[in-house]
């Protein structure tokens, strides 16, 4: 018994001492503001459920098909429904119903905003590092975009 619980950890010693690894938000969005995107996801008056949506979103583990055939559990990333690469902006605001719901999505973060529905990026759902004056308005976006985004994928 001894024996083995040396050998286990001499086994998971390296694992223990490798450099300790970035989280996904980093290695997806490097140049993101990690404070900015917290600050805005646990600020804004929404349920836990819808939390839960976008931090998935945040991270990327929500499972789409290129991540599921990234991990081998897919055999292909190709959509089903419209035979395009399975990403998770792809599903957000793309395929099938989704681009008419982002479209007005975007209709109405931009009347919000008074400006064009082109000035708002689809980045906003998955890196929310966005900050707006008043801070009424910026919660508001923010409602609408987790509204968004749990209609979409829940």
């Amino acid at each position: 018994m001894y024996k083995t619980r040396i050998y286990k950890t001499l086994i998971a010693l390296p694992i223990a001492m490798s450099p300790p690894q970035g989280m996904q938000v980093e290695k997806l969005w490097p140049r993101a503001d990690r404070q900015a995107i917290w600050k805005n996801l646990t600020e804004t008056p929404k349920s836990d459920a819808n939390i839960a949506v976008w931090y998935k979103v945040i991270n990327d583990i929500i499972p789409t098909n290129e991540r599921l055939h990234r991990i081998s559990m897919a055999p292909t990333d190709i959509c089903k429904e419209c035979n395009n690469k399975d990403t998770l902006l792809h599903q957000l605001t793309e395929c099938g119903e989704s681009k008419a719901i982002w479209d007005l999505t975007q209709k109405v973060i931009a009347r919000m905003l008074r400006t064009s529905p082109s000035n708002i990026p689809h980045e906003w759902l998955m890196c929310p590092q966005f900050c707006l004056w008043p801070p009424q308005r910026q919660r508001a976006v923010l409602w609408v975009l987790s509204q968004h985004m749990v209609y979409r994928l829940s």
